[in-house]
């Protein structure tokens, strides 16, 4: 999943500079220029990226924590002084991720035009090349400017 998010953020990483400068100067100018979609898709972006670092940080506290409690002493690893103990830390990473994947689905759902459209895009440029070219760069921007207007 951690693979998944890097690679997401890279492909739209202009996009995603574009927009927190578009949100400052929106906060600037009191909140004018922010369209009512963008703020949504922005207020489920900022879930996303909250409940997936709460998700990874937890998840990798997990994996190197040692487990089984106290047991009576024969547990080495066993630290009683930990901010948290472990089966609240599960919860919260079991809720954390569920919230990650409702606003996954969600945010799927709002860029499902764009997804639509640069399959579409994508399937043509391999039908019409033979199956050996992607589509254009200028052709995929145009299809997402279609999608998001």
């Amino acid at each position: 999943m951690i693979v998944v998010v890097i690679f997401h953020l890279v492909a739209h990483w202009r996009w995603i500079l574009r927009m927190v400068k578009k949100t400052f100067r929106a906060l600037k100018s009191k909140g004018t220029g922010i369209s009512y979609a963008t703020r949504i898709n922005l207020g489920i972006n900022i879930i996303i990226a909250l409940s997936f670092l709460l998700t990874a940080i937890s998840g990798i506290y997990l994996l190197s924590s040692p487990s089984g409690g106290f047991q009576a002493g024969r547990n080495p690893g066993w630290n009683p002084d930990l901010l948290i103990n472990r089966t609240a830390l599960r919860l919260i990473h079991t809720r954390a991720g569920l919230v990650t994947i409702i606003g996954a689905i969600f945010h799927f759902a709002i860029h499902w035009r764009w997804v639509r459209n640069i399959t579409i895009c994508l399937f043509r440029s391999l039908k019409s090349w033979g199956g050996a070219a992607p589509a254009s760069r200028s052709e995929m921007r145009l299809l997402d400017r279609r999608s998001m207007a």
